[in-house]
């Protein structure tokens, strides 16, 4: 999700965890905006990469039931 969260496994999952929820659960966008002199120069959706959507499916477990 992050440079923060490449450099660990375990930041990597609480990032991951973390953004799950606000972006398909609670259904908040999530953007990385680099703004100069109040125009956009580059955005960033994490969630809407192919790459990152790839590990969607890991989510469930935190997301089950209990039963």
């Amino acid at each position: 999700m992050s440079l923060y969260g490449s450099s660990n496994w375990y930041d990597d999952l609480a990032e991951y965890v973390a953004l799950y929820h606000l972006t398909e659960v609670l259904k908040q966008p999530y953007r990385i905006v680099i703004s100069k002199d109040g125009k956009e120069i580059f955005a960033f959706e994490p969630m809407k990469s192919e790459i990152v959507r790839g590990r969607i499916g890991h989510m469930r477990r935190f997301y089950e039931d209990g039963r």
